[in-house]
C-alpha cells in the first residue's frame, strides 16, 4: 500500500501483475495526494537478447515539486502510450506519446494535444525526434542514450533559464557526435 522511492513515500500504491518465462504484465494504481494514477498497465517481454514493452494509462495529477522530482512548483496530467524494443538500454527504439496534457506552473496553464518522442537506430546512428504543439526537435548521431537527459537539459536551459537549470555534468564529448535541429512553434 506504500512505497518509498527517491525520498518520497507514495501512499495508496497498488501494483498487480505476474512474471513468467520471460514475460511480465501488470497494472499500477496510485491514489496519493501528490500523484494520482487511476491505472497504468503494461507488458514486457525479456530474454537474453530481447527487450520489448508496451505501457498505457493516465496520470490524473502529478505534483513534481512535492514528489521531489522538479523543484519548480510544476504539476501535470495526461495520457501515456509507450512502446519500445531493443536488446539493452543503449539501443532502445520505439515511441513514447503523451496526450491531452495539462501542464501548470505558478498559476500558468499550458494545454497540449500531444508530445511524441520517436527513437530509431539505422546503421548504428541514433535518431530521436520530438514533436509537440509547441516545438519540434531532432537529434541524430552517435551518443549514449543515458547522457541525453543532461544534454537536453543543457540545451533547454539556454532557451528557458527561468524554468530549467543547466546540469552540472555535460556529455563525454570525445565519444559523442550529435547533429540537432529544432523549431519553436509557439510559447505560452
Amino acid at each position: 500500500d506504500q512505497a518509498e522511492i527517491g525520498n518520497y513515500n507514495y501512499k495508496n500504491a497498488n501494483l498487480k501483475g505476474h512474471i513468467e518465462n520471460g514475460f511480465a504484465d501488470g497494472a499500477l494504481k496510485i491514489n496519493d495526494p501528490n500523484l494520482d494514477i487511476p491505472e497504468l498497465s503494461g507488458k514486457i517481454i525479456f530474454g537474453e537478447n530481447k527487450l520489448e514493452g508496451t505501457f498505457h494509462g493516465g496520470i490524473a495529477h502529478a505534483d513534481f515539486d512535492k514528489l521531489h522530482l522538479i523543484n519548480k512548483g510544476f504539476t501535470a496530467a495526461g495520457q501515456i502510450d509507450i512502446h519500445f524494443y531493443g536488446t539493452n538500454p543503449e539501443d532502445i527504439e520505439g515511441t513514447a506519446r503523451l496526450k491531452s496534457l495539462r501542464l501548470e506552473r505558478e498559476g500558468k496553464t499550458v494545454l497540449l494535444d500531444s508530445i511524441t518522442l520517436d527513437a530509431d537506430i539505422e546503421d548504428g546512428e541514433k535518431t530521436l525526434t520530438l514533436q509537440s504543439d509547441l516545438a519540434r526537435a531532432k537529434v541524430k548521431g552517435h551518443f549514449k542514450s543515458s547522457e541525453l537527459p543532461a544534454a537536453f537539459k543543457y540545451i533547454l536551459s539556454h532557451y528557458y533559464p527561468s524554468y530549467i537549470q543547466a546540469p552540472e555534468e555535460i556529455l563525454d564529448r570525445k565519444s559523442t557526435r550529435l547533429n540537432s535541429s529544432h523549431t519553436v512553434i509557439s510559447y505560452a
